[in-house]
């Protein structure tokens, strides 16, 4: 299977915010969204593009965990929900990587 990242729409996601936009490029093998339905797996990949001055709503999931790693830009990163159930905001930068484990709430603002 081969894809491009060009071939694929940007589109919203009501519960992530009106400023950010996802072009949704794997998923699983029974997904009608994603350019390749093949993972065997719980798993996605995705880009996400936030506008100037925009943010990614704080959500969580349950069961997956997310890797954000940014490519342009920065901004304020959120994570709360850990083992101490601290909010922590983390500077987003260039290059900067973030795993948020599953069912800690993320974002960025």
């Amino acid at each position: 299977m081969l894809a491009n990242a060009g071939d694929v729409s940007l589109t919203t996601l009501a519960s992530h915010g009106p400023t950010t936009q996802f072009k949704s490029l794997m998923g699983a093998a029974e997904s009608r969204r994603d350019k390749l339905a093949a993972a065997s797996r719980g798993v996605n990949l995705f880009l996400m593009y936030l506008a100037p001055g925009g943010a990614n709503i704080p959500h969580h999931h349950d069961m997956e965990r997310e890797i954000y790693y940014i490519l342009r830009g920065s901004g304020d990163m959120v994570a709360a929900g850990g083992a101490d159930g601290k909010r922590r905001t983390l500077w987003g930068a260039l290059w900067r990587c973030v795993l948020y484990p599953a069912e800690c709430h993320r974002g960025i603002l």
